[in-house]
């Protein structure tokens, strides 16, 4: 198994009369270049600030949590009209995504700074 990434998800609902039976699973996503594992933490505050994403060529797949226990975070790109968040975490939770395209990744913090573990791997 050279060359690849795996990711665990999975998603269920039961609410009153909503019942989502689990869904996900695990999938293996090749990698065509080794590289990444950062960011790593990061302070995020309430104002929409840049995250570097160093020695990154094309990001691929993601996985951030938000570590702080009261406030959320969003996430976003600005792609010259104006910021667009595209992933708001609340406190304590996190989730797998892929950056598409991406040049610039973005964060804030809704009321007062919160820190974040952000992995960001290669595509």
């Amino acid at each position: 198994m050279a060359n690849e990434i795996s990711v665990s998800a999975s998603l269920a609902a039961t609410n009153g009369t909503l019942i989502v039976p689990t869904f996900g699973g695990t999938q293996q996503i090749d990698q065509a270049t080794a590289g990444g594992g950062g960011p790593g933490f990061l302070k995020i505050g309430t104002s929409w600030e840049t995250i570097a994403l160093t020695d990154i060529t094309t990001p691929g797949v993601c996985w951030c949590k938000n570590l702080d226990a009261t406030n959320y975070v969003e996430l976003g790109t600005n792609d010259g009209g104006g910021d667009q968040e595209f992933l708001k975490l609340k406190a304590g939770e996190y989730f797998p995504f892929r950056l598409s395209g991406l040049t610039t990744l973005r964060a804030r913090a809704n009321s007062a700074e919160v820190k974040i573990l952000l992995i960001v791997l290669e595509d």
